[in-house]
């Protein structure tokens, strides 16, 4: 009988830590970020309100970035947040001005953008998308 309680004790426990980690998964939609950091998405669920009108979300997943195309208003940052099983970067197409870095799996980065630009992922370089900016 002590065996068979433990072991359903134990099923529990984890099914219940499964369920606490898809429950962290989901609000990484709903980050805000301002500053130009790379950080966890866990991390900044804990530390952070749910994303303002100001801010937009780019998802890379699929070795793809949704949307591929994004306008945002001068002054707007975008969250870009690696949801793939791979890391990945942003960086400028043409001239290679700068870059994320590695984002890694589960990690996010920011940029508050004073012009509109193409990027690539150079570990992928098939993964291309664009953002306009509005004055």
């Amino acid at each position: 009988m002590k065996k068979r309680t433990v072991g359903l004790l134990s099923s529990l426990i984890f099914l219940m830590a499964i369920g606490i980690y898809s429950c962290k998964q989901d609000q990484s939609s709903k980050i805000g970020i301002s500053d130009n950091t790379k950080s966890t998405v866990e991390e900044k669920v804990e530390e952070v309100q749910p994303s303002s009108e100001h801010s937009h979300i780019v998802i890379i997943k699929g070795m793809q970035f949704i949307p591929q195309n994004l306008s945002v208003p001068a002054g707007d940052t975008i969250i870009w947040i690696n949801k793939d099983i791979v890391a990945h970067n942003v960086t400028q197409d043409t001239a290679r001005t700068w870059t994320s870095g590695e984002i890694a799996v589960g990690e996010s980065w920011t940029l508050v953008p004073n012009e509109g630009f193409d990027y690539l992922c150079t570990l992928h370089p098939t993964m291309k998308a664009s953002v306009s900016v509005t004055q």
